[in-house]
């Protein structure tokens, strides 16, 4: 009889082994998927800022150029006396 007392003690103890792994599995499973989410968060986060800038970029371009045609503009008016002969003979 003794020996089945060991035996049913030791077959608990694998018993209780596996579900400690199991339990240390699912806890570090759990740890991960956490660490996923913050680094999805994190890269949301920074594709938000990305495109921030990237729209002040653009606005900025924009109002260069914008400037930059009004400037081309003023230089292509035809002046009135410029480049024009003025007979001052009366």
């Amino acid at each position: 009889m003794p020996r089945t007392q060991e035996v049913g003690k030791v077959q608990e103890q694998l018993q209780q082994r596996s579900q400690i792994s199991n339990d240390f599995a699912v806890k570090e499973m759990q740890k991960e998927v956490k660490k996923l989410e913050k680094t999805v968060v994190r890269q949301r986060q920074k594709g938000k800022v990305d495109l921030k800038q990237e729209e002040k970029l653009s606005e900025h371009l924009q109002q260069m150029k914008y400037e930059k045609k009004e400037q081309e503009e003023l230089s292509k008016t035809k002046h009135p006396y410029k480049g024009s002969t003025i007979d001052y003979s009366g």
